[in-house]
């Protein structure tokens, strides 16, 4: 608008005017003048306080622009980090629940292997009982043979046309060495009876 020094021209002029065609000089018109100069002022000291408001205005919706547009850019910043984040935690839960799946996989498998480790210990178990008693069978066996041997050695000393040599490379069968536990003496199943 108009600095303060300034005076509006309309007003001057209208004033100037107004003085030159009254002519009159009198009291009247001079206190009308200084009412009107000093309205005037008034009016002008007001539109520069209103010039300063508008400006001062102007300044605030500007600021209050820049605000709004930093804020702006603040909110799509943040948007895009939540954007980021949102697909982050989407493909986490993808993973966590393929990772929750393969753990359960993995479970799964392990009760699977305990069960198969539990039956295979039953197995072990049951075969070491089976071997406890085919060793003992087997010892036994060997106790009855070397018995056997050592009661053909005897008896081939009793007969000494028998070779010793060859028996004990000779087997004796159960039948025979049954036969031979019963009344401690050799007794040949083939052989005749006597009457």
């Amino acid at each position: 608008m108009f600095a303060q020094g300034e005076e509006n021209p309309r007003v001057t002029v209208s004033n100037s005017t107004e003085l030159m065609r009254s002519g009159e000089s009198d009291e009247s018109n001079s206190d009308e003048a200084l009412h009107i100069i000093i309205a005037l002022g008034e009016i002008r000291y007001e539109s520069h306080d209103l010039e300063a408001q508008l400006q001062l205005q102007l300044m605030s919706s500007t600021e209050a622009t820049n605000k709004f547009k930093e804020l702006k850019k603040r909110i799509e910043e943040i948007d895009m980090e939540l954007r980021t984040s949102l697909s982050l935690t989407v493909e986490l839960r993808g993973q966590l629940a393929e990772s929750s799946n393969i753990v359960s996989t993995q479970d799964s498998e392990t009760h699977s292997l305990g069960n198969e480790a539990g039956d295979l210990k039953r197995q072990i178990s049951d075969l070491k009982s089976k071997m406890s008693i085919v060793e003992t069978a087997a010892s036994e066996a060997k106790v009855r043979h070397c018995s056997e041997i050592e009661a053909a050695k005897k008896m081939a000393k009793a007969y000494l046309e028998i070779d010793t040599e060859v028996l004990n490379h000779l087997e004796v069968s159960d039948i025979e060495s049954e036969d031979y536990e019963d009344n401690g003496v050799f007794e040949d199943p083939a052989a005749p009876t006597d009457p």
